[in-house]
């Protein structure tokens, strides 16, 4: 009789963004569902305690939390290795890596960093000068290094299969290309009391943890635009930025130096499970992002019916097409025109709402996207066994 397949999955790396919601999606999917694996768990804190939102209890997994990423703490990376040494897994899921550590046993890593993959000139010209440039672009081929040393890897969009391969010489077809979505809990929302208190103004909500290449910094420009087109009692802009984050600082003073520090509330980061409640107190989703593998504001805004306003880039056109309202990006005064259009046209707001409907219907559901994952690691295990 053929033993019962073992596989380690490793989420200490992901501490922060969409990653989370993808890893807890997917635990939460491998304990619900028969996928004849045997699974053992190591998690970053941050996983484990969204997790426990939704009723998983680490200690109930048996799961093995980290407090520190092995990308920061030489103790994880040996930590690792004796827990692979101590369970002997079949295969080794790194969900949204690099792992730094080289397993023994086959490695699938997920690869979700677009400065690794596909970078652009635009995203490098917000880091300021050419010193930070140098040094992400280096950090970049540290991590891409890392990434070479799994056997088999995972993105979500076509960019990242193509740039991962070109710059780091690996084969494209060892590279599967798995698109995201947005978790269940966004298809079926029910109708919790909104997050925040009913409001006159139009609030426009950038659902997104803070990375320079997210552009946030715009949001005050954008802001003070519409002030100066006598409109700053009709927007707000919402974010979820952590409170101890140092750009968060960097943001409220140039808000104060602009005089629109009322336009703009950070309400910290929400609970993956409240993410529902959070939407259903916004008007519009701002993405002004300039650089994205894939982000799940996108398809959740969709699932809400909220309406989108992004920048005009080939990866929010190829997630969002219709259903959305696009920009030039960088520009405030271009953000603050697709803002007032979206808040003056009841029939363009309902028009980018049905079409972010029917666009959701591309997106896989997550029992679909978490199946497909689980059969790439079917087949790793398969492959081992031959070889």
């Amino acid at each position: 009789m053929t033993r019962q397949a073992k596989v380690l999955l490793n989420a200490t790396s992901v501490v922060v963004g969409g990653g989370i919601q993808a890893a807890v999606s997917f635990i939460r999917h491998v304990l619900e569902h028969d996928t004849g694996l045997l699974w053992q768990f190591a998690l970053s804190a941050v996983v484990a305690r969204q997790l426990e939102q939704f009723g998983v209890s680490s200690h109930a997994l048996e799961a093995t939390v980290f407090e520190r990423s092995p990308g920061r703490d030489r103790g994880t990376r040996r930590a690792l290795r004796e827990l692979e040494r101590r369970t002997k897994p079949d295969v080794v899921f790194t969900f949204f890596g690099p792992a730094y550590v080289r397993f023994r046993a086959p490695h699938l890593c997920g690869v979700g960093n677009g400065w690794v993959t596909h970078a652009t000139a635009m995203a490098y010209s917000t880091l300021g000068s050419v010193r930070k440039s140098v040094r992400v672009f280096l950090q970049g081929v540290y991590r891409g290094l890392w990434y070479r040393a799994a056997d088999r890897w995972l993105v979500e969009e076509q960019s990242a299969r193509r740039g991962l391969s070109r710059r780091f010489a690996i084969p494209a077809e060892r590279i599967a290309v798995i698109s995201n979505g947005c978790a269940d809990h966004y298809r079926i929302a029910g109708q919790a009391s909104p997050l925040l208190e009913p409001s006159e103004r139009f609030r426009l909500l950038t659902f997104a943890a803070y990375y320079v290449h997210k552009n946030i910094e715009i949001i005050p420009m954008a802001a003070a635009e519409l002030a100066r087109r006598g409109l700053g009692d009709k927007f707000e802009f919402v974010t979820t930025i952590r409170n101890d984050e140092p750009a968060l600082a960097r943001i409220n003073a140039t808000a104060r130096q602009l005089g629109v520090t009322k336009m703009i509330n950070n309400v910290g980061p929400v609970n993956l499970i409240d993410g529902p409640r959070l939407y259903e107190s916004c008007d519009a989703v701002f993405m002004p992002s300039l650089l994205e593998t894939f982000s799940a504001t996108y398809p959740e805004a969709m699932a809400m019916g909220l309406p989108i306003i992004t920048t005009d880039l080939d990866f929010a056109r190829g997630i969002c097409g219709d259903a959305a309202v696009y920009y030039r990006p960088k520009d405030a005064r271009a953000a603050a025109d697709a803002i007032c259009r979206v808040h003056g046209s009841r029939e363009l707001h309902d028009r980018l709402v049905e079409e972010g409907r029917r666009r959701l219907l591309r997106f896989p559901e997550a029992r679909a996207k978490n199946g497909a994952i689980v059969d790439l690691i079917r087949d790793m295990v398969q492959q081992g066994r031959d070889h």
